[in-house]
């Protein structure tokens, strides 16, 4: 086999060159067509970290009790990029600049003033005080390079089902608009909805990846396999593919997203969810069920606590994700592991003796994680940091009087700490030095991690000027 091409096209990926733009959209067409287009994994994304100002505002999507350890997460994870050397894009509001800040940004002002950071507004007038949505890995772009090293942006969508999303989805909307015009990228709109995290691209080299069967079957609104089929294809051709395998996502996830268990950190290497067997619930529910009035309101919840997977069906789906990694040429050798907690509440407010209380213990994740690449030597990966004190108020309400709350914290604890040494293990073989940054709260919102709220652009984002900003595709739904 000859290698030389692969060759000059990872040379060609690596070192980005200007060339004369092409203003004639079917030759643009035909350079990211079919064979022409190579997927750009994560690894091999060298430009922009992007980010959304939401994560230091207090629009409702975001607990607001919970923003000052979510800025402060978030800060430090911006400050990781720039050490690096990596800039950060916010996207913000209309409104903000460098003159009126949004809410919480202070902490980042000499980052943004030396133009190490940059805010990149959306346009609504509607909605002109109103951030993108937190999770950029959702709706930022996708990357696709041609043979001659050029860079196109792969718009997926981003909606939703509930009338009361829709200023924050048009807002996002727009956001992803200011975004790709910032980057003079030629944009490529998708034939088909996707979360950005319902899609795992492999391998650049052999173009393989994994994809979200229940995410995308309910983002696009399929129920028949034939349909299904058809999607699948459209993707393939989307992203340039060759190899794509649909698998099944963790029992009781209802992002239906691919990163709680999945991290492909360069060619060749997976980091894969190893379950965690806290079953913290588990434990709580063999406690309060006997003291409880069966047609009390939370024995009621937690008996549909009780009915959710079971530890067997995620070691189950788990084992089918690594089957369907072997099938696409991942070398069993290169797996990695690192744990992920299986306990989970579904978000509920509930009266207790001493007032509401809201529950909310989600899917934690150590695969969840942010890379910050280094130009040389070891990079950093920021890895969510779980505390047991995020159970307290709910223990304090709803555990019976006599139980003691400290001697449960204390055991939640004892197993954090012993699977946040796996991890930082895991993260250390593949050359990252772990950075723990507060997450109890960005995760209690809807079980994110740092992956969610981070999205790479490729490296040509920073030199405009050498792409065309045409369209090559449109589409508006999977058809």
């Amino acid at each position: 086999m000859n290698l030389r091409p692969l060759h000059l096209l990872l040379a060609l990926l690596s070192t980005f060159g200007c060339a004369e733009p092409e203003r004639s959209e079917a030759l643009l067409k035909g350079f990211f067509d079919g064979a022409s287009r190579y997927p750009l994994p994560e690894y091999a994304l060298k430009g922009p970290a992007v980010m959304s100002c939401a994560l230091w505002s207090d629009e409702a999507y975001l607990a607001p009790e919970g923003n000052p350890e979510t800025r402060q997460g978030a800060t430090q994870i911006v400050e990781l990029f720039v050490e690096a050397g990596i800039p950060v894009w916010l996207l913000c509001r209309k409104s903000a600049s460098e003159s009126n800040l949004p809410p919480g940004l202070e902490a980042l002002r000499g980052l943004i003033e030396a133009g190490k950071v940059v805010l990149i507004p959306h346009q609504l007038d509607a909605y002109a005080d109103l951030d993108p949505g937190p999770w950029t890995q959702d709706y930022v772009p996708r990357a696709l390079a041609d043979r001659k090293g050029r860079y196109a942006l792969v718009v997926t969508g981003y909606g939703g089902t509930n009338p009361q999303d829709e200023p924050i989805l048009a807002v996002t909307r727009s956001a992803v608009d200011a975004l790709v015009a910032h980057t003079q990228l030629s944009r490529i709109d998708a034939p088909f909805q996707m979360d950005g995290a319902m899609l795992t691209l492999l391998s650049m080299k052999a173009k393989t990846a994994l994809l979200s069967r229940p995410g995308m079957a309910l983002a696009n609104g399929i129920t028949q396999a034939a349909d299904f089929e058809a999607l699948e294809k459209a993707v393939k051709e989307t992203f340039g593919l060759e190899r794509l395998r649909s698998i099944d996502t963790l029992p009781g996830d209802d992002t239906y997203h691919l990163d709680p268990f999945l991290l492909v950190p360069a060619e060749g290497q997976v980091v894969l969810a190893e379950l965690a067997q806290l079953s913290l619930m588990k434990r709580l529910i063999e406690m309060l069920v006997p003291r409880l009035d069966p047609g009390s309101e939370l024995a009621r919840y937690l008996d549909e606590v009780a009915q959710l997977p079971s530890d067997a069906a995620v070691e189950a789906q788990l084992a089918a994700t690594t089957k369907a990694l072997k099938e696409l040429g991942i070398d069993p050798q290169t797996l990695r592991y690192a744990p992920v907690f299986h306990d989970h509440l579904p978000p509920r407010k509930l009266r207790s003796a001493s007032g509401e209380v809201k529950l909310s213990w989600r899917w934690k994740s150590l695969v969840n994680v942010a890379l910050v690449p280094a130009a040389q030597g070891s990079g950093k990966v920021a890895i969510p940091q779980y505390q047991a004190q995020e159970l307290r108020p709910m223990l304090e309400a709803l555990l019976p009087q006599g139980v003691e709350v400290e001697s449960i914290l204390a055991q939640i604890d004892e197993a954090f700490e012993t699977r946040d040494t796996d991890a930082a293990t895991t993260y250390v073989s593949l050359g990252y030095r772990p950075q723990w940054i507060d997450a109890n709260n960005l995760t209690s919102i809807c079980g994110a991690g740092w992956h969610c709220a981070v999205a790479r652009l490729p490296e040509s984002g920073s030199r405009a000027t050498c792409t065309p900003n045409t369209t090559a595709r449109r589409g508006r739904g999977f058809q």
